[in-house]
């Protein structure tokens, strides 16, 4: 059985999402002579979820984040169309090896040449595989594109059926909108209203669910119980009067990284606990602290604290 035939088969066999992620950093190099490989799983809003790498360091993974994911054209173009994409289709010889891209983190880890391809599940692009190749001689072929894709879509589309509801993402609007409640709620700072519903268990009519999306993005309010009483349903919500949101909206794992970054917790630490690398860590924290529009890992603990998360 050739490589790529085995990974695919390895693919089909996996019980669970981790252990596909397991098999595709175990198997995905053989088929396509790579001397690295990254798998990277995106958030709702495209920022990095999860970040799995072999043949380079964690400090690989933070320089490439630190050199920001707009400074490397070729992923940028991968996400635009969908399509596999290789540093021979976006630079010359000449402008790869003057590149930020290259220099930065291409010649440091032996990385010749790279291709990325975007990963699909239902219709939406969930992350990348990203694979380098060690050897000046031997670019990325077409075929191996089209490879690269078909494991790809096979990839996704296991990633999509491995999925179990409670695995499901929530809205990073409103997981953040409900931590924030449960913990300024602790401390008195919030006061607290209820919406009523006529029916139990039948939803807010379309005017009231859009005034509360509106609030829950704004982070103004957010819901910390639900209850019946008699021939009525009480959606409890609560309103934040303690400091301005973040910008953007943190994912949950960002949201707990950042609260863990808080209590005093180490990267490692922090990636003990749960089960994931150093460089997810880091590159989570860095996600986070550009979301908060901030530049030190203090700043992201103040602001973490004034927020409630920690």
């Amino acid at each position: 059985m050739n490589a790529l035939a085995k990974l695919f088969g390895a693919l089909d066999g996996a019980r669970s999402t981790s252990q596909l992620k397991l098999r595709v950093m175990d198997g995905v190099a053989a088929p396509f002579g790579a001397g690295s490989v990254g798998l990277y799983l995106l958030d709702d809003i495209g920022d990095p979820l999860e970040i799995h790498s072999s043949g380079v360091s964690d400090t690989f993974v933070l320089t490439y984040e630190q050199l920001g994911r707009g400074g490397d054209p070729i992923l940028e173009r991968a996400l635009r169309t969908g399509t596999p994409i290789h540093d021979q289709m976006v630079f010359t010889e000449e402008q790869w090896k003057r590149s930020d891209l290259f220099r930065e983190c291409g010649g440091r880890w032996r990385i010749q040449h790279y291709l990325c391809a975007p990963i699909v599940a239902a219709g939406r692009i969930v992350g990348t595989l990203n694979l380098g190749r060690p050897s000046e001689a031997h670019p990325f072929t077409v075929r191996e594109m089209g490879q690269a894709h078909l494991v790809c879509q096979r990839l996704g589309a296991r990633l999509r059926d491995l999925a179990r509801p409670e695995d499901e993402r929530t809205d990073g609007a409103r997981l953040a909108c409900e931590e924030v409640a449960r913990r300024r709620a602790a401390r008195g700072l919030l006061r607290r209203r209820a919406i009523t519903q006529d029916a139990p268990g039948e939803p807010l009519d379309g005017e009231q669910i859009e005034d509360l999306w509106k609030a829950l993005e704004r982070h103004e309010t957010a819901p910390v119980d639900i209850f019946d009483h008699g021939d009525r349903r009480y959606l409890v919500l609560v309103e934040d009067d303690a400091g301005p949101p973040p910008a953007r909206p943190l994912s949950a794992r960002q949201a707990e990284i950042a609260r863990r970054a808080a209590l005093g917790q180490s990267n490692k630490q922090i990636a003990f606990d749960l089960g994931i690398s150093v460089a997810t860590v880091g590159t989570c924290l860095l996600a986070t602290m550009r979301k908060l529009g901030v530049r030190s890992r203090v700043t992201l603990v103040q602001t973490v604290r004034r927020l409630g998360l920690a």
